[in-house]
């Protein structure tokens, strides 16, 4: 994976936006009927949050 730099404040900001819409998206997989669409759901949403995960500072 490509290294990304960035200050504690960037961060929690990616982390502040992305969260939200990890839940939100739980529910549009529940709720879609189409499998692909499902499938192309939870791989971005697998993305999104390793992205998120990688972002977090560990509290001191």
């Amino acid at each position: 994976m490509a290294g990304l730099r960035v200050t504690p404040e960037e961060a929690e900001t990616v982390h502040e936006v992305v969260s939200p819409h990890l839940g939100r998206m739980s529910t549009e997989i529940a709720d879609t009927d189409n499998p692909r669409y499902r499938s192309y759901l939870r791989e971005w949403r697998e993305i999104l949050i390793r992205v998120r995960d990688s972002l977090t500072i560990p509290v001191v």
